[in-house]
């Protein structure tokens, strides 16, 4: 990807859904999009999330799940 380019990781708001919308949820807190994020954002220095992106929706599936290219 080239600096300035975003990654989109959708369903980064299920994370916190509680586990009664779901009967069989494979998912939840620490195995989830949200948390898998994370975990990229942390082994990977040359992205970020981009929260402007976030600020300027009134409702996204993907909350912190939009990462741009910061550095190579």
């Amino acid at each position: 990807m080239t600096v300035g380019s975003h990654c989109i990781v959708c369903d980064t708001v299920i994370d916190p859904l509680p586990s009664e919308m779901h009967e069989d949820r494979p998912w939840g807190p620490g195995d989830s999009p949200a948390m898998a994020v994370e975990e990229f954002l942390q082994e990977n220095p040359g992205f970020q999330a981009n929260t402007c992106i976030d600020e300027r929706l009134a409702l996204s599936v993907a909350p912190r799940g939009y990462l741009r290219r910061i550095a190579y």
